[in-house]
């Protein structure tokens, strides 16, 4: 299967600004295809994401080096499957919102651009994750 063409179809959305694909198993967390800007993602900040929500809420997660805060897990809800995240500011002042998309061995990250916001990131991420939830990944 190749990752890079979800990628593609991820990029192609105008508020999306970067995309991950990592798979979330315990002991097998690996990069299956990112673009550069989410390409420094860690195997700590992947098991983080799949651990307690709860401990997500307290302190919030890193994603490449980003620090966000925790906003929402809707990630059991079949209506989205994504759990919502905000970075802080960067140094020009910017804060991204980020969605993870999570399947049963998969997260899939989507940076969005500066004007995007969590639900049309979760709107936009929501095709391919339900699609490959479907395919049981």
């Amino acid at each position: 299967m190749s990752w890079d063409s979800y990628v593609n179809t991820l990029m192609a959305h105008e508020l999306i600004e970067e995309v991950a694909i990592w798979g979330k198993t315990p002991g097998q967390e690996s990069q299956w295809a990112a673009t550069p800007g989410l390409s420094n993602i860690s195997v700590a900040e992947i098991k983080r994401l799949a651990g307690d929500s709860n401990a997500l809420r307290c302190c919030g997660p890193h994603v490449g080096g980003m620090k966000c805060m925790f906003i929402r897990d809707n990630s059991d809800d079949p209506q989205v499957l994504s759990m919502d995240l905000k970075s802080v500011k960067d140094e020009q002042g910017n804060s991204h919102s980020v969605c993870v998309g999570v399947c049963k061995t998969a997260f899939v990250i989507v940076k969005g651009t500066p004007a995007s916001n969590g639900g049309t990131l979760a709107e936009a991420l929501f095709k391919t994750i339900k699609y490959l939830k479907d395919s049981g990944c």
